[in-house]
């Protein structure tokens, strides 16, 4: 009588091994199959990105291009005004100066600002270029050269 049970347990075993070995062989190609579908959704998002990269790199040419003409034409209406300043070193007499509370200071990433203090107030000055107190002659000739008209 046990071994009639078992003899059913036995057949769906069976079975369901076989479906087992089954799904086992056709996971290779499903999983081929996975891995193909998702390169070609990859490769269709890299072109969908390359092509936009490609629209906005030319709208920002066409804007760099216009951007350009409104600075050429800005520069022509203004007269083509340059604006340095060469900051000379405080003597000694005005460091000693009692009253001397006049402050400058230079923008360590921006070498066309300068900033005023002068009696509390901050002021600041955008310039075309600012040379520095320990500018040499060549410095100061080599930021100016390319203005130079004969």
């Amino acid at each position: 009588m046990n071994l009639l049970s078992l003899h059913p347990a036995l057949r769906t075993l069976t079975s369901d091994y076989n479906c087992l070995k089954r799904q086992v062989q056709e996971f290779p190609f499903m999983l081929e199959k996975a891995i193909s579908e998702a390169k070609q959704e990859i490769c269709q998002v890299i072109s969908d990105v390359s092509s936009t990269n490609e629209q906005l790199l030319r709208k920002y040419k066409r804007e760099m291009n216009l951007r350009k003409k409104c600075h050429n034409e800005l520069v022509r209406l203004k007269g083509n005004i340059r604006v340095f300043c060469r900051v000379r070193p405080v003597s000694q007499e005005e460091q000693d100066s009692a009253d001397s509370k006049t402050m400058l200071s230079f923008d360590s990433e921006d070498d066309a600002v300068l900033y005023l203090c002068n009696k509390g107030k901050t002021m600041t000055f955008d310039l075309d270029k600012v040379f520095t107190p320990g500018a040499t002659q060549e410095e100061v000739r080599t930021g100016v050269k390319h203005l130079k008209r004969s």
